[in-house]
């Protein structure tokens, strides 16, 4: 038997598992790279953070908004939601909160075309999940997808009985970039209690 047949036996035996070995290579490093694809979907990553952190707020909704309270991200309600709490401002949660109506044309512009269900919604859209997207909630703490997010959170603990925050609407209590509309579980200090990622 000549070397070269020797060498083309020896390949012949080694095809098959060669081919099995870099196949499962090639299918282990494609599903690698779409499980992290997916996970940065669904969380976001760091560029997706800095895009919600300038598009939480414009100089007038920061102001007028921020005055009494955070100025909620757009991104967190859906359009029917805005619309509501804006056209009814005269009794907002209790509060006359009552503004100029070329303000509230300008917030309802904002707010509405940067909404949970918006095209400048992105990783926010979420928050549209198990509503009725025509007659949603108008707080933010009723959204199915804020309750699923808060469900291990002891609310009369860490939140209601805590002086440091006292209502889930105070979400920049625990979430130290809320205002910047980055609300990633390694942003979250709850007072008294500590970072929630130790």
């Amino acid at each position: 038997m000549t070397r070269d047949t020797t060498m083309t036996k020896i390949m012949n035996k080694l095809r098959w598992p060669l081919g099995g070995a870099l196949l499962t290579g090639a299918l282990f490093i494609g599903l690698s790279g779409f499980a992290q694809q997916a996970q940065s979907s669904w969380w976001g990553d760091d560029h997706e953070d800095e895009y919600y952190a300038k598009n939480t707020g414009n100089p007038t909704h920061l102001e007028e908004c921020g005055a009494c309270h955070i100025a909620y991200p757009a991104q967190l309600l859906p359009k029917a939601a805005w619309q509501e709490i804006l056209s009814n401002l005269d009794n907002h949660f209790g509060e006359d909160a009552s503004i100029d109506t070329g303000i509230r044309s300008e917030l309802t512009n904002f707010l509405t075309n940067n909404a949970s269900d918006s095209n400048n919604a992105g990783k926010f859209r979420k928050f549209t999940r198990g509503i009725d997207i025509r007659n949603p909630p108008i707080q933010i703490t009723e959204l199915k997808y804020f309750e699923r997010k808060h469900d291990e959170i002891n609310d009369q603990k860490m939140v209601i009985n805590n002086p440091d925050v006292g209502s889930f609407s105070q979400c920049q209590a625990c979430h130290e970039k809320a205002e910047q509309g980055i609300f990633d579980e390694d942003t979250v200090n709850i007072p008294n209690f500590g970072r929630w990622d130790d």
